[in-house]
């Protein structure tokens, strides 16, 4: 969320890593956003100095692609009842799922929905899963998004798969960029993946 309050599209805290200005979004108003190259690192590392891409606010990009699915990592708390808004004036309830890995980001995401948006779990969620007896839980969620590995250790599992299932959760996995860890999720069964390779599984997919 920028300074002024507008929700925009965009994985890190500050712009450091992707754009070519230094700084924090929460430094930034909109009108201000607007004007950086939100591709430049990428662009520069392939000799391009003359390509850009303008960041977009949420409520644009649901407004604009009104026949994409979204997947929404809340990345900051205090804007679930603005996301909340945004979804509903857009009309894109059905099209849309949100997520946090943090529990509190969650909650009150949960809070302001009113569990009437399709939700992904938490770290929390995932922790239960991993290493906790597989049973009946009372979760508020529709899926959970589990790493691959975190921190060196495998969490990706077959006990995932057989819990989302007893739990009738989506079980989405994260971030699966090799062909042999695909292969492992399709063997064993999720409902989605999120990768930094999608022409690569496409092309595998289509020559099976």
């Amino acid at each position: 969320m920028s300074k002024d309050g507008v929700i925009f599209l965009h994985h890190d805290r500050s712009f450091d890593r992707t754009t070519d200005i230094k700084g924090n979004v929460h430094d930034f108003d909109w009108e201000d956003i607007k004007k950086i190259n939100a591709g430049a690192t990428f662009y520069k590392k392939n000799g391009d100095h003359s390509s850009k891409t303008t960041f977009v606010s949420l409520e644009d990009a649901l407004t604009t692609y009104k026949d994409l699915k979204f997947n929404l990592d809340l990345k900051q708390g205090g804007m679930a009842e603005k996301v909340v808004k945004i979804i509903k004036s857009t009309k894109s309830i059905e099209r849309v799922l949100v997520s946090s890995f943090s529990y509190r980001r969650l909650d009150e995401f949960l809070e302001a929905s009113q569990g009437k948006i399709l939700t992904s779990g938490s770290f929390r969620e995932n922790a239960i899963a991993k290493f906790l007896k597989n049973k009946k839980r009372n979760f508020k969620i529709q899926a959970l998004q589990a790493p691959y590995y975190w921190k060196g250790l495998k969490i990706y599992s077959k006990k995932l798969r057989e819990f989302s299932t007893l739990n009738n959760l989506q079980l989405h996995v994260w971030t699966v960029n090799k062909i042999n860890h695909l292969k492992e999720c399709l063997e064993i069964g999720c409902d989605g993946i999120i990768t930094d390779e999608p022409i690569k599984f496409r092309d595998y997919l289509n020559s099976k």
